[in-house]
């Protein structure tokens, strides 16, 4: 998991042996809960570009990172 000043980003990399994991999740509360869920296993790497912390959801996010390039 990317990491910037000590907060978590993205994209995040999963092992497939979590893909049931993942299948069972809410949808209102994301991968978060997995991370949660597995500590042990989740390995942070500090990264020092602050654009892992941009978080792409929603149609109208992406948009707005499209349009930032511009």
């Amino acid at each position: 998991m990317p990491t910037f000043n000590g907060k978590r980003g993205h994209p995040v990399l999963k092992e497939t042996e979590y893909k049931i994991e993942i299948n069972r999740l809410d949808p209102g509360k994301g991968l978060r809960t997995l991370s949660e869920k597995f500590k042990d296993d989740v390995f942070e790497v500090e990264c020092e570009n602050p654009e892992i912390l941009r978080d792409i959801d929603i149609p109208e996010e992406y948009e707005n990172e499209i349009n930032k390039k511009r």
